[in-house]
């Protein structure tokens, strides 16, 4: 069974939004305690656990994304919408996360001060 693209739904917009949305704030949550725990760890330790947090929170997002756009009764516009919003959201924290620890970061290829 295939949803419209537009039109009514019998979820709603609002679930839409709703659903997308939260699925958005939850990958944000965990990219910030992912680089909460990675940030205690040493340098190759933490580059290790920000790009294996960063491919487990993609394929579960978009397993719930794939998974709720194919079986639930919703709004798929704006379900797609309000993730794609958040997600992008999320993403901007994370790469400015990774600049500001990488300034702070002396590099070892650096001379000493």
């Amino acid at each position: 069974m295939t949803l419209p693209l537009s039109g009514p739904a019998p979820g709603g917009w609002e679930l839409g939004l709703a659903l997308g949305g939260s699925i958005g704030v939850a990958y944000i949550v965990a990219s910030l305690l992912t680089h909460r725990w990675a940030a205690r760890q040493r340098n190759r330790r933490f580059l290790a656990i920000v790009l294996g947090g960063m491919v487990v929170r993609m394929i579960v997002a978009l397993a719930l994304v794939g998974g709720i756009a194919a079986l639930a009764p919703i709004h798929l516009p704006s379900f797609i919408g309000a993730f794609f919003a958040t997600f992008v959201v999320g993403l901007a924290v994370e790469v400015a996360l990774l600049h500001r620890r990488g300034a702070e970061t002396p590099s070892p290829d650096a001379p000493p001060p």
